[in-house]
């Protein structure tokens, strides 16, 4: 069974491996107005990574220390992609500082995953471990959602927090503005990561959960954009409901990798239910 699951979980890195380098395709697709959602779109997959990468190191058990290190070296290849694609995106009479632009690419993302990392771990520390369980069959036709009123503390603050932040996006000093905007990425993908994880590997109706999960997602991609400064007055309608894609592309791709986890026996379980989890096969690997 170890063994099933360890080629399993092989065969997620692999795809993952291939996936990240679709962002080289934006060198190939030309730049224009109309194009703009498949760039958006390309550019979006590597936060799919970081999100994963997010949950397995804070919502899992294991060597801290060898998980740490095998995620660093997760973003520096992840990062090679979009960087190669920016650069080769440029125009000739623009100077490619490959170095310089990888780099900052990859400044960006150790910061969004440490983020994302222990705003991960804390939530283990409530709603439990993501573990493997005997009694997944038995857990999956629990249907009834309960919501603590931490849940709904805990909801109203990010609701406040975005559009706070949305609004200081728009109307602060240039620098305020890119901190603002910076800030605002960091919540959403929290918010977004911690509903999908939710919602995948949380026992109950999966479908239904998955339907708030993409309404969720298509909000907060929204609210990201009218923080970087695009909307109906600044382009088409069509544009700005495109510009969701930055947050529901990558977050279909975490809904698809942790449901096939979930096809595998892993569960969200609570700490007073980690009795479930059955010998070595108790966390990701």
């Amino acid at each position: 069974m170890h063994q099933i699951l360890t080629s399993k979980f092989n065969a997620i890195v692999v795809v993952h491996l291939a996936i990240a380098v679709a962002p080289l395709g934006m060198a190939f697709v030309p730049p224009d107005i109309r194009t703009l959602p498949v760039l958006w779109g390309l550019a979006s997959i590597p936060l799919s990574q970081i999100m994963l990468l997010s949950v397995w190191l804070g919502m899992t058990r294991g060597s801290a220390i060898c998980r740490i290190a095998i995620a660093i070296l997760a973003v520096l290849y992840i990062t090679i992609w979009p960087s190669l694609g920016e650069i080769l995106m440029r125009d000739e009479e623009t100077p490619n500082p490959m170095p310089s632009v990888y780099w900052q690419y990859t400044g960006v993302m150790l910061v969004f995953l440490a983020v994302l990392s222990a705003v991960m771990a804390g939530a283990k520390r409530v709603v439990g471990f993501i573990c493997f369980t005997s009694k997944a069959d038995a857990l999956s036709t629990e249907t009834r959602s309960q919501y603590s009123l931490f849940t709904l503390l805990a909801m109203t603050t990010a609701t406040a927090m975005i559009l706070g932040l949305v609004r200081s996006s728009q109307t602060s000093s240039a620098d305020g503005i890119i901190i603002a905007q910076y800030l605002l990425a960091i919540v959403v993908l929290v918010v977004n990561v911690v509903v999908t994880v939710w919602a995948t590997l949380g026992t109950g109706h999966v479908v239904r959960r998955l339907v708030l999960v993409f309404l969720v997602s298509t909000m907060l991609g929204l609210a990201l954009a009218i923080g970087a400064g695009n909307s109906l007055d600044t382009g088409p309608w069509w544009l700005l409901t495109a510009s969701s894609l930055i947050l529901v592309v990558p977050t279909t791709i975490v809904a698809v990798t942790l449901l096939v986890i979930r096809t595998l026996g892993y569960r969200l379980q609570p700490r007073q239910k980690l009795g479930f989890s059955a010998g070595s096969h108790d966390a990701l690997v």
